[in-house]
Formats: structure tokens, sequence, C-alpha cells
């Protein structure tokens, strides 16, 4: 059996989607964090001097994306048919980019340039990813099968997990009570995720 080291600052970012995965999956792995002050001695020894980093045993993934891929496939998180595997790459795809669409927004020094770049996602951006989401939700039943709960299946999967991760970015920036209303399915299909017990667990013990 593989042996799985993440290693990530102590934070969520760009390794939490891995680590809701391996909860999901109930697969065991090294978690290991990172402080600031060790991160300029590990930054060199990296493949792209970039964290988060996932080794399985002696390979070293350095792509988040390429990592939370591989972990889904290996756990059985990403769809049984190719129909349903292009479906959760495009809907995780999605979420992602909607994610880090955020970054610039909160590292923005100027008030008035960051409420201008936060109205441009909130109102003309984010509107497009979440009708999307709402479609391939109300749809995901016929298409795919499952009890129309999550995405494609019966059961979660990684575009389930990492829409509640841009759901969980919209919370903390106080996006959520704009676009809610207008969204309801998404957000109860992330309410869904966290009561998941692995994940309600793993949420509690951030």
């Amino acid at each position: 059996m593989a042996a799985y080291k993440l290693t990530y600052f102590d934070a969520t970012g760009r390794a939490e989607l891995t680590r809701m995965l391996f909860k999901l999956g109930d697969q065991e792995f090294e978690d290991v964090r990172v402080t600031r002050e060790d991160w300029a001695k590990l930054k060199p020894t990296t493949p792209l001097s970039t964290m988060p980093t996932l080794e399985v045993d002696d390979f070293v993934i350095p792509q988040s994306g390429c990592m939370e891929r591989y972990v889904a496939q290996k756990l059985g998180l990403c769809g049984s048919t190719d129909a349903q595997r292009l479906q959760i790459d495009i809907i995780h795809t999605t979420a992602m980019e909607y994610v880090i669409m955020m970054v610039p927004i909160w590292h923005e020094k100027d008030e008035a340039k960051k409420a201008e770049l936060r109205r441009e996602y909130q109102q003309e951006k984010l509107p497009v990813a979440m009708h999307f989401l709402m479609a391939a939700l109300e749809s995901g039943k016929a298409k795919f099968g499952g009890d129309g709960k999550f995405f494609v299946s019966s059961e979660a999967t990684m575009a389930d997990l990492a829409v509640s991760l841009l759901v969980e970015v919209l919370d903390k920036s106080e996006i959520t009570p704009a676009v809610k209303p207008k969204f309801p399915a998404v957000f109860e299909l992330v309410e869904r995720v966290n009561q998941l017990p692995a994940i309600k667990k793993h949420i509690a013990s951030r």
C-alpha cells in the first residue's frame, strides 16, 4: 500500500481539498504542517519551489490540481465512467479557478481598487459559475444517475468537495449573503457535503 505525505502550511489553502479527499476516502496520510520559518529552508528542496507537495512513496507531486486528481482517482472519488470523470473534472476545475480569482482581492492594498475588484467578482464573474453549477446539479440526475443530492452520483466526489471549498471562501469573504438566495441548490449541496461524517469531523478539527 502506498504511503502518502502531504506538506503545506498550517492553513487550509491549496492543500485543503487533498486533505478532504483523504478524509472522505478514509485513507491515512501524513499531514505535515510547515512554519514560515521552516519553509525558507524547505523551499529549495521542492520540485517547483512551491507547496503543497504530495509524496507518494518516493514520487513527489508538486501541483495541487494534479495531486487532487491523483488522490481522487486512487480513492474512487472521481466517477466510474468517462462522462462522470469529465463532468467531475470540469466542476472541480471551475470551483478552484473561482477560488483563485479571490486572491488578488485579498491582496489588494488600495481600498477603492479592492472594492471594485470585489464588485466585479461578485456581480459579474461569480454568477457565471453559479449558474453553471446550478445547471450541472439539476441535470446530474438525468445524465449520470444517482439521487440528485450530489453532482454526478448518489455519493460525494471531488466535484462536490471542490464546490464546498468555493462556498467556504465566499463565506469567509462575506459574499455568501448576496448570492445564496439566488442559487439555493448549490448551498444546499454544500451543507450536505459538510454534514458527511468524515468531512464534518475534519472541519471541526481545523
